[in-house]
């Protein structure tokens, strides 16, 4: 039986604010290989800035498995993650506004405070709904995360799916979550277990959102 894309969200994949990169992958590692999840999924919000030019760049580090699961609202629609520094994956609302109709391997332009100068392009994406808030999804690679003033290695954050997720419903979902956060510590500055449930019916997404 195909899986639904039920999915469930931890709130922070790190070893209580680890600032050692080599236990914020250990954490992740761990959670992928938690029996009940189909996949895991890792992405960093690094928030937005304004450009020069007058949009929004919405940047953030996603996976390979973080774009699988995130494809309904950011989807990959040729080449490759960026890998280094100084290379970045756009949106077609980018390049076609701001990037000079640029194609993969070419540069492009940035101009917010935290991320300036030339980038090449490993990969074009169709982001949903760039044009009416002209906000532009950007991609960075984890090179380009960790160089960033701002990182830190707890604002790693995890989606997962569950396995056979069609025979769950919600108190059983909400009741896992609990267990897998307190099992792998995952938890909150304020010591406050949190999860943050998204259910998929259709094309419709309800959000859930639990604390203790």
């Amino acid at each position: 039986m195909k899986s639904s894309a039920k999915k469930v969200e931890l709130a922070s994949v790190d070893d209580l604010f680890s600032t050692e990169e080599s236990r914020a992958d250990a954490g992740r590692e761990t959670l992928k290989g938690v029996p009940e999840f189909e996949r895991v999924g890792s992405y960093y919000m690094l928030g937005e800035e304004l450009s020069e030019q007058g949009y929004h760049a919405s940047y953030v580090y996603n996976d390979a498995e973080m774009m699988e699961i995130g494809r309904d609202q950011m989807k990959l629609l040729e080449g490759n993650l960026p890998q280094k520094a100084n290379e970045v994956v756009v949106s077609e609302y980018f390049l076609s506004t701001y990037g000079h109709n640029a194609k993969i391997g070419d540069t492009v332009t940035l101009d917010t405070e935290s991320f300036h100068g030339d980038y090449v392009v490993t990969g074009i994406l169709d982001s949903v709904n760039e044009k009416e808030a002209n906000t532009c999804a950007i991609i960075l690679s984890k090179a380009a995360l960790k160089e960033w003033d701002g990182f830190n290695p707890a604002g790693y954050r995890a989606y997962a799916h569950f396995k056979n997720s069609v025979q769950l419903d919600e108190e059983l979902m909400t009741s896992y979550c609990r267990e897998v956060a307190e099992e792998y510590q995952l938890c909150l500055s304020d010591g406050k277990y949190q999860q943050q449930l998204i259910f998929k019916e259709s094309t419709e997404y309800r959000y859930l959102k639990k604390s203790a």
